[in-house]
């Protein structure tokens, strides 16, 4: 095992799993528990400044997607570019996740989110 930048211990792939479909930590929902079966971690990734902090991750089975927007949450399929787009920093983005966030090269933040 390794540890992170903060001293915590990283677990080896086999033992990850995330759990989709949370926007409530406190209530059940139909939240979905997926183990992981690859991670891909940006390559400019930098555990002491936590830049490029980003990955993509394999499940080992088929994500339900939930196309309705109520209060149990959504999840939807995320597209990601070509190889080769060159204009994909004008594309609309929409942000999630549970981590701290920043834009340094257009300044601009994403919507704060609301309770």
């Amino acid at each position: 095992l390794e540890k992170t930048a903060f001293g915590e211990w990283l677990k080896p792939v086999d033992e990850l799993e995330v759990r989709v479909g949370v926007h409530d930590l406190n209530n059940d929902g139909e939240d979905q528990l997926v183990k992981i079966a690859g991670v891909l971690i940006h390559e400019k990734y930098n555990a002491t400044t936590n830049s490029h902090d980003i990955a993509i991750l394999k499940t080992e089975s088929p994500i339900e997607f939930n196309l309705t927007d109520d209060e149990r949450g959504l999840v939807r399929i995320v597209y990601l570019p070509h190889q080769g787009d060159d204009d994909i920093d004008k594309w609309p983005l929409t942000l999630a996740g549970w981590c701290a966030y920043y834009d340094i090269r257009s300044g601009v933040e994403p919507p704060k989110p609301t309770p």
